[in-house]
Parts: C-alpha cells; sequence; structure tokens
C-alpha cells in the first residue's frame, strides 16, 4: 500500500467523528431572533430535539409550557433589539405535568424540571418562571417553579414568582436522593411571590449528597395569615452568602433562612430584614458569621450542637436576638453586636460560650438558664 493510500485509511474514521461531535455541540434557537441557528417554536421542542451538552438560546417572549430537561444542556435568554425578557408562564390548562418528590412521596408540579443528570450540569439563565395562575389553587401537590431532582447544575439571573396559591409553591426546589455528588449553584436570581419557600432544599442522604451554593440573590417572603412562608430553607452542604432577604409587613412564624437536620453549612455576609426568626440552623456545625439581621420576631435560634457564631450585626429583634432554644450546648456565639432587643441571649441550658458580645438598648442581657 502507498504512503498516501496509508495516510488516507488511517484519517477516514475521523471524518464521521467530527460529524458526531460537532453535531453533539450545535446550539440552537426558540423562536427567530437569531440567525444561522435551527429554529424552535417551543422550549420543549428544542430540548427534546438537541443531543447533549448544547446551550439553547430563548428569544425574548412568552413560552406557556412545562419544560423537562433530562441530559446536560444550557438554557440561556438572549436580548433582541431593546427586550430581553423571555418568559416560562403556566400554560392556559394549567399544570398538568408533575413528578413525585422521593423525599416524600408528593406530586410535584413543575415549570422547568431538571431530572437525573446527576453530576452533570444543567445551567439555566437569564429567564423568568411566572407561576401566575388561579387554577394553582386546584392543585392537589407541591409547585415549583425550577425543579433539579438528583441533578446539577446553575441558575443565575433567573426571576421566579408567582409559584402560590394552594400553600405549598416553592420559587427553586432541590432534591437529592441518589449517591452521586450533585452540586447546584444559584446566583444573582430574584425569588418572590411564593407562598411555601423561595429557594428550598431536601438532601436525605448521610452524608448528604447535595452541596449547594447560594450567593448574591434576592428573596422577597410575601405574608401569610395562615402560612409559614420561608426565604431559604436547606438540608445539605454548602454556603449560602451575600444574599438579600426580606419580608413584608404582617408576618409571624417564618425564617429567613432555616438550616434543617442534614446541616454543615457556612452563612455569611447576609442580610435579612423583617423575617419572623432570622437565622435558625436546627442541627450541628453550621457557621454564621456577619450577617445583619434586623426588624425580627428573634434573631438567631441555635437548637444544635459546635455551631460558630461571631461578628453578626443584630438590630431591633423584638424577642430574643440569640436563643438556644433550651436544646443548643457547645455552640460559640462571641463578637456579636446587639442594639435594641427584648433579650440578648435567652434559653440557655449550658455548656456555651455566650462571652464576650456587645449589647446596647438591651432590656436583660442574659435571660434565666432552661
Amino acid at each position: 500500500m502507498k504512503r498516501s493510500q496509508i495516510y488516507r485509511f488511517l484519517m477516514s474514521p475521523i471524518v464521521p467523528l467530527l460529524i458526531v461531535s460537532n453535531a453533539m455541540g450545535k446550539n440552537a434557537q426558540v423562536g427567530t431572533c437569531l440567525p444561522h441557528l435551527q429554529t424552535y417554536s417551543t422550549i420543549s421542542q428544542a430540548v427534546a430535539a438537541v443531543a447533549p451538552g448544547p446551550t439553547i438560546l430563548v428569544c425574548p417572549g412568552t413560552y406557556p409550557e412545562q419544560v423537562t430537561i433530562t441530559q446536560p444542556l444550557t438554557l440561556r435568554g438572549v436580548r433582541s433589539g431593546n427586550a430581553a425578557n423571555p418568559t416560562i408562564t403556566v400554560p392556559p390548562g394549567g399544570l398538568t405535568e408533575s413528578v413525585v418528590a422521593p423525599t416524600n412521596g408528593v406530586g410535584m408540579s413543575f415549570q422547568i424540571l431538571v431530572q437525573g443528570t446527576e453530576s452533570e450540569q444543567v445551567t439555566i439563565s437569564n429567564i423568568a418562571v411566572d407561576g401566575t395562575s388561579t387554577m394553582n389553587a386546584e392543585l392537589g401537590g407541591w409547585i415549583a417553579g425550577i425543579y433539579y431532582q438528583n441533578s446539577s447544575g446553575t441558575i443565575r439571573n433567573v426571576a421566579t414568582y408567582g409559584q402560590n396559591g394552594n400553600g405549598y409553591g416553592f420559587g427553586i426546589f432541590l432534591e437529592s436522593t441518589t449517591t452521586a455528588a450533585k452540586t447546584v449553584t444559584i446566583t444573582h436570581t430574584n425569588v418572590h411571590d411564593f407562598d411555601a419557600d423561595g429557594i428550598r432544599s431536601n438532601a436525605l442522604t448521610q452524608p448528604p449528597t447535595l452541596t449547594v451554593d447560594i450567593r448574591s440573590n434576592l428573596v422577597v417572603i410575601t405574608p401569610s395569615s395562615t402560612l409559614q412562608v420561608n426565604g431559604v430553607s436547606i438540608d445539605g452542604v454548602g454556603v449560602i452568602a451575600d444574599n438579600l432577604i426580606t419580608a413584608k409587613p404582617g408576618l409571624q412564624g417564618n425564617r429567613g433562612i432555616g438550616i434543617g437536620s442534614y446541616s454543615g453549612m457556612k452563612i455569611f455576609h447576609n442580610t435579612v430584614a423583617g423575617a419572623g426568626i432570622s437565622i435558625w440552623p436546627v442541627a450541628d456545625s453550621n457557621q454564621v458569621i456577619s450577617n445583619r439581621l434586623s426588624s425580627a420576631d428573634g434573631g438567631i435560634v441555635l437548637s444544635g450542637k459546635n455551631n460558630i457564631v461571631e461578628h453578626n450585626s443584630l438590630l431591633n429583634i423584638s424577642g430574643a436576638a440569640i436563643s438556644f432554644n433550651c436544646t443548643g450546648t457547645s455552640n460559640e456565639v462571641t463578637h456579636n453586636t446587639i442594639n435594641e432587643s427584648d433579650w440578648g441571649v435567652a434559653s440557655d441550658p449550658g455548656g456555651n460560650a455566650i462571652a464576650p458580645n456587645k449589647f446596647s438598648n438591651v432590656t436583660l442581657i442574659v435571660t434565666s438558664p432552661c
């Protein structure tokens, strides 16, 4: 065989491999705002048609549909002309598709479902998810604007709102029940007008297989006279940092940031204003550092052990600035600034480090032990 023939023989298998590679990375658009891209009329059509790994660009407009994503990809809204507002809304017939949430067996009606990608990444950015519908009140299960079930990814520059109506509405819901490690990042996102939790995670494996990074978001808690409405409620491990969490007047019994039974969170540099309880780590080994908490019924509640609470500012707390709930022990609570509260440190069963801290305008600095 001549050298030129050998060369052609060796190189010939590469051609189809290159074709496959290009197909797997081929981008698409929803709408017609961009040239030279495969076009689809709905997000669901685009997601079903593409091979794993592409970017689906969503043109400005309204998309009344429920979207299911089961492979790694990027879903990104784009600007066209003077508009940058692609919005997923509830279909005219309401939310008719649902999936079972494995941690409790409840049906979850979703607007975007990311399911079973495990550690492979699904990124959603620059898109609004509007759950507003009068038919939400008829739904018997839960409602999620964005639901990551056993999946990894990033939510960036998104807005979720209107996930309410039946008392079980979540802006963003994350859930991990399988052994593969998963990480979800939520950043620069607005979450409001929900009636359960703004951002919620369930990671009910031990050790937790879900790591969250919740950073630089706005969460607005809307009052309810009958429901407990929380800003951020987390089971798992990771970071909650640099978020603004506000509550409209009239709330009772809610939490700005609540950390559940599987803990180990780093809670840094958040501003929580107007919540019933600003931060409540239920279990152990959380770090609550340099947060600014104000205008609450309670500041920080520590129910577990080995939590570190340092350099926080607690202002205008009508009840206890820091409470151990008669259960928290071996916690280190030092170098915090408390200005204007009924009680500085309350419900201490003993065994906690509670000095030094700075107190001003506090009726009772330390209450009687439990």
